[in-house]
């Protein structure tokens, strides 16, 4: 005759508990609209004759994922998208030179039918303009 397992609630109760750790340990974040890498020309629309402003102009890729990414000019930026596509965030980041203080650094735009378009800076201020790939 086969053994038959019959389950008391403490068997049921392990179980439960074991299968609701497992799926809080998975990330369940729904992706944005806006998810996706962009590519394009980071350009410098206001100068202040620093080596690092004159570096400025570049080409430029964004990874947006869930909603959020990465950017950094002198500051570290990860913004958080709205469901509109707009963004703005301000970072604190020091000046160098002999009188170094604390300046800060706004950064702000708008992702809109596969583009992406921002402005960031301070004395030296980038327009970014990107496509979706």
């Amino acid at each position: 005759m086969p053994w038959l397992f019959v389950p008391t609630k403490t068997h049921i109760l392990v179980c439960a508990t074991l299968l609701c750790g497992m799926l809080s340990a998975i990330d369940v974040q729904a992706a944005s609209p806006f998810d996706g890498t962009y590519s394009g020309q980071q350009t410098v629309t206001e100068q202040d004759n620093t080596a690092f402003c004159y570096r400025a102009k570049k080409p430029i890729k964004i990874k947006v994922s869930d909603g959020t990414f990465n950017f950094r000019l002198r500051a570290k930026f990860k913004p958080n998208i709205a469901a509109d596509g707009t963004f703005k965030d301000a970072k604190p980041f020091k000046s160098s030179g002999k009188l170094s203080f604390l300046k800060s650094e706004t950064f702000s735009g708008k992702f809109s039918n596969g583009t992406l378009e921002a402005d960031a800076g301070e004395s030296c201020v980038v327009h970014i303009s990107a496509k979706k790939n």
